[in-house]
């Protein structure tokens, strides 16, 4: 499986994980923004309206890094200068309404994975 499918697949059960979680009239719009290079990042707002039937996300234009991703979108996690930035493993930044799930390689995008970050957010009884 590429990387993308295995984008799509995590963006997915991220979404049907997170849903309940969240109350009945908080959404979640997730943006998946791929790059050519390692890793990805992975943008949720949250935004209060009715219940949608169907998960939301959708993937973004895919940028060369994920630094090109963070210096494109408005975000508190990083900083000034980024490009000598290197990002491993997961780094998670919660702002305001935000979660963005920073991705430094193309290792951890499993469903399992998806549960697992949001463990990180929410804690430990996130994937029950």
């Amino acid at each position: 499986m590429d990387k993308n499918e295995r984008i799509k697949k995590y963006a997915a059960k991220l979404a049907v994980e997170l849903q309940p979680r969240l109350q009945r009239n908080v959404q979640a719009d997730m943006v998946v923004y791929p790059t050519h290079g390692k890793g990805a990042v992975v943008e949720v707002k949250l935004v209060q309206g009715p219940p949608r039937t169907r998960k939301y996300f959708r993937i973004a234009t895919v940028s060369p890094t994920v630094n090109s991703v963070l210096k494109s979108i408005p975000q508190h996690f990083i900083g000034g200068d980024i490009d000598g930035v290197e990002f491993a493993g997961t780094n998670i930044s919660l702002e305001n309404n935000r979660i963005l799930l920073i991705k430094g390689d193309d290792s951890q995008w499993s469903e399992s994975d998806a549960i697992a970050d949001l463990s990180r957010v929410f804690g430990a009884h996130a994937g029950k």
